[in-house]
């Protein structure tokens, strides 16, 4: 995990990357960078200042992070250099049904896109629910 310092270095790198290209600065000439962050994203220029004080390493609260996102179309996440989490594996659901338990033993091509899940192939074990009379 990041540290604070790092986090916030991180987070200033791409604000002023993002202004750079946005407002046309040049590295190293980012005169009136903040003020014009500030109108962009609605808030005053001493809270832009704050983020850009290398001794308080202050940060965006959750509604500017928000804004910041709306305004320059970059998640929090890419903003603050965390990485995605990646959606655990489907596994399928035990079948019952009045012969048989069903249990998956194995996947093939499974993913999770979108909210929906493609199972792919699955491969289960059946299990008689009755002895034989």
């Amino acid at each position: 995990m990041k540290t604070k310092e790092e986090m916030h270095s991180l987070f200033l790198a791409r604000l002023r990357e993002i202004a750079q290209k946005r407002f046309g600065y040049q590295p190293g000439k980012n005169h009136g960078m903040q003020t014009d962050i500030a109108n962009e994203l609605k808030i005053s220029v001493g809270t832009v200042q704050q983020w850009f004080d290398e001794e308080k390493k202050t940060m965006p609260d959750v509604m500017q992070f928000l804004k910041i996102h709306d305004a320059f179309g970059i998640s929090p996440n890419e903003l603050l250099g965390i990485e995605e989490i990646q959606p655990k594996e489907f596994i399928p659901p035990i079948e019952i049904t009045e012969d048989f338990i069903s249990f998956p033993i194995q996947t093939f091509g499974s993913t999770i896109q979108g909210g929906g899940q493609s199972l792919g192939q699955v491969i289960y074990i059946r299990h008689p629910c009755r002895p034989n009379l």
